[in-house]
């Protein structure tokens, strides 16, 4: 006899937490590792540098590193750092996904949570001022803060990727108020998607990109039902993804 969908489900998402837990205690140590390689490398960089300068001008047999090349491995510190806060950022909102999702909720200001999301967010350079943030009037929900910051850093992160890959556009974080719920968008000027891709967005596992797992639109669609919410996503490919965050107005 087959077990119901419903029961399939529970149950990988019971496995994903268990195997999420493990994962992130696992590489925390490793990541740290990398990423104090890298800022010992940033510190030293600009040092081997003037020393590479001091045997050109000497004349002394160097090969030549031109100044393209200089900015070059200058953007793959940077980067390497960025991807390195990323993860991090990947593996807090796994745990919080086990530690967090069966809290008491409690009484949290959305723009509190959309400025400590965009304060903890690891951006490599020039990618917070593709961010519009208009914070409208502020509202209150029943929720759990630290949850919401991983959904809009899940948010954040997507929206940055659409952008990058299509070379073009911005990002605009706004809220508004309508007669049953509480609404913030997160839209991008990006990629956009297909419809066949939305309608399978919140799927578990269900990835639009290579290095995606299919878990962070997932986790999302989790937190804002466990509020009594919902998250739904509108796009037009080649044009724009929105997503829309809706909480109840249950408190003032």
């Amino acid at each position: 006899m087959s077990l119901p969908e419903s029961d399939i489900e529970l149950l990988k998402l019971k496995a994903i937490e268990k195997i999420s837990a493990n994962l992130s205690h696992e590489l925390r140590t490793p990541l740290a590792a990398i990423g104090a390689g890298v800022s010992i490398l940033e510190d030293y960089f600009p040092v081997l540098y003037q020393a590479y300068q001091l045997a050109r001008d000497n004349n002394l047999p160097v090969e030549p590193i031109y100044p393209d090349q200089f900015k070059k491995l200058e953007k793959v510190l940077q980067g390497m750092e960025g991807e390195i806060r990323l993860v991090g950022a990947t593996l807090d909102m796994l745990l919080a996904s086990t530690r967090l999702m069966d809290k008491p909720l409690q009484l949290c200001s959305i723009s509190a949570c959309v400025d400590e999301a965009l304060q903890d967010y690891p951006f490599v350079s020039g990618q917070r001022e593709l961010i519009q943030w208009k914070p409208g009037v502020d509202f209150n929900f029943l929720g759990n803060s630290a949850l919401t910051i991983q959904v809009l850093l899940n948010l954040i992160k997507n929206a940055l990727y659409s952008v990058r890959a299509a070379r073009k556009g911005e990002i605009e974080i706004k809220l508004e108020t309508k007669a049953n719920y509480h609404i913030l968008y997160c839209r991008d000027m990006g990629l956009g998607m297909s419809q066949e891709t939305l309608a399978q967005l919140f799927d578990l596992f269900y990835s639009t990109t290579e290095h995606g797992n299919g878990l962070g639109l997932a986790f999302c669609k989790r937190v804002m039902k466990s509020y009594g919410g919902d998250i739904s996503c509108d796009s037009v490919e080649g044009e724009y993804t929105q997503f829309e965050l809706k909480f109840p107005k249950e408190v003032a």
